[in-house]
């Protein structure tokens, strides 16, 4: 979308904003432009969604549409421009959440108690599947 056209568009929301209901030929009175020009305005924002359908006219074969401007129109066309020049929106900072103290209930111990029925050979190499994941070291399995 270019400057010129986005301020046309931003043009077409402040003069129908008022409006009840609003065509095509209604927008090119008020601006004083033709309706073939005012059309491929507005089917811009029906896109972006800054106005919407609300019915429509029947004339013989042609159905002529009528437009209501959405709430967030501005805020809509003025998103679809950043995006466009690639502008960046600035993102609120978040500050990190405080560590929560946890109190351990019970003696902690440097080494746990393991059952003989377990087997050796069955942690180890388990403790070697872990570092791989770990990135440690290679895994070798071996069975």
């Amino acid at each position: 979308m270019t400057d010129d056209k986005f301020k046309v568009c931003i043009n077409i929301i402040r003069q129908c904003r008022e409006l009840d209901k609003f065509t095509n030929k209604t927008v090119a009175q008020l601006l004083c432009m033709s309706a073939y020009r005012v059309r491929g305005y507005t089917n811009t924002l029906y896109n972006i969604g800054c106005i919407k359908k609300i019915g429509g006219v029947a004339r013989g074969r042609t159905i002529i549409p009528d437009f209501v401007v959405a709430d967030d129109a501005i805020t809509k066309l003025y998103q679809c421009m950043r995006e466009y020049t690639g502008e960046i929106v600035p993102v609120a900072t978040q500050q990190p959440d405080k560590p929560r103290h946890i109190e351990f209930c019970g003696r902690v111990v440097e080494k746990a108690y393991i059952d003989p029925e377990f087997g050796r050979s069955d942690i180890t190499r388990f403790d070697s599947l872990l570092m791989g994941v770990r990135g440690q070291r290679e895994v070798t399995i071996n069975g």
